[in-house]
């Protein structure tokens, strides 16, 4: 995996909480997206952490 995103992923793991499938279908979305839309990479995006309903205890 390239350094980059190896970096980007850690840092969603840390976000998110926890790896799971939704977070890696996500991940995979976004890079995806930052590849079809270069025009968007860099603006501010907001985000929201909230207490997940589908963690394992």
């Amino acid at each position: 995996m390239e350094k980059q995103i190896q970096m980007d992923w850690e840092r969603c793991v840390e976000f998110h909480g926890h790896i799971c499938p939704g977070l890696a279908i996500g991940f995979q979305a976004a890079q995806i997206a930052l590849k079809v839309l270069p025009a968007l990479e860099g603006e501010p995006v907001q985000s929201q952490k909230r207490d997940s309903q589908h963690r394992t205890k």
